[in-house]
């Protein structure tokens, strides 16, 4: 073969061994921006699920809060509880009884 020829194939030969490069690196960037929008549309569920979960739970909390106060109201209607007049608070003083830290003069 001539010099000429050699030249020609070993062309040939790098332009399809660019043309494989590109057509991997093609699809592999196909593949990764595919990826990265299923990604998103997941978080975006994820995100919505979590949203939908938390309100569950506050209208959870919500009726456990009026069953509980339900439950005070009939405690407090027994015989034998009455109602104060006066509320009467504490407050504890300095000669109060409490462990106190000794390393304090």
């Amino acid at each position: 073969m001539s010099p000429i020829c050699k030249q020609i194939h070993k062309e040939k030969r790098l332009l399809m061994l660019a043309s494989g490069v590109l057509l991997c690196l093609t699809v592999v960037y196909m593949y990764l921006l595919s990826a990265t929008v299923m990604h998103v549309v997941v978080r975006k569920e994820t995100t919505q699920s979590i949203k939908e979960v938390n309100t569950k739970i506050a209208a959870l909390e919500t009726e456990y809060i009026k069953a509980q106060h339900a439950v005070s109201e009939r405690v407090a209607a027994l015989p034998g509880f009455v109602t104060t007049p006066d509320k009467i608070f504490l407050q504890r003083g300095d000669t109060a009884l409490v462990v106190r830290d000794t390393l304090q003069p």
